[in-house]
């Protein structure tokens, strides 16, 4: 009898509140991991495959067809085919957009959905269904601001800022009406310092802090 050759035990990675990590492959691909996040990478001789259990993760990968790049997210499989994209995941949803090069998408179960995107491509996946729409590169690069320990938010709500902010700090902020959380600001601001935006959001806004 023969021993087969066993399969190589994933490595696992994570961030917490606040922070990012760089991971740096050996063909010199790079992941990067925002704010809580976990992955899983496996490399083998012929492929590697990461995880993303839970948060965000911005992929810059080298494409080589004899060693493909596959990311499992959610049950959902996506393979790199020359590619600069991130991915989101936020409990059953996925998101993934691509900023360069080319990804196919296969959905959990083979169930319908499969697509082979092209740079400003935005895929979203939940439970139910799975829907592409196209958004301008320059509005995805705010998305991944946060590789610079940025938020940039354009005409978004107060409400959606704190929220997205809040993933970054300790010190959590709440907006306690409703009708001001409706209200939209825009700017670039340190993802780590919740103070300053609340700060730059009253003196915007005319808010009670």
């Amino acid at each position: 009898a023969s021993l087969l050759p066993q399969r190589p035990e994933a490595k696992v990675y994570s961030t917490t509140a606040g922070n990012r990590a760089t991971i740096s492959l050996k063909d010199g691909s790079q992941i990067e991991l925002n704010t809580e996040t976990t992955l899983r990478l496996a490399t083998e001789r012929n492929r590697s495959t990461v995880w993303l259990d839970e948060g965000e993760a911005y992929f810059s990968i080298r494409h080589n067809k004899s060693r493909p790049f596959t990311v499992v997210v959610g049950g959902h499989h996506i393979l790199d085919l020359g590619t600069k994209f991130f991915v989101r995941r936020q409990g059953t949803a996925v998101r993934v957009a691509l900023m360069d090069g080319s990804i196919r998408f296969d959905p959990d179960r083979g169930g319908t959905g499969s697509a082979t995107l092209k740079p400003g491509d935005v895929l979203i996946a939940d439970a139910n269904k799975v829907r592409v729409t196209r958004e301008p590169i320059t509005r995805l690069s705010n998305e991944i601001s946060w590789r610079n320990d940025l938020v940039v938010f354009e005409h978004t709500t107060l409400a959606e800022a704190v929220a997205e902010l809040n993933r970054y700090g300790r010190k959590k902020l709440v907006v306690a009406d409703p009708e001001i959380g409706a209200r939209k600001i825009s700017g670039a601001f340190p993802a780590s310092d919740s103070e300053l935006f609340a700060r730059a959001a009253r003196s915007a806004l005319d808010l009670k802090f």
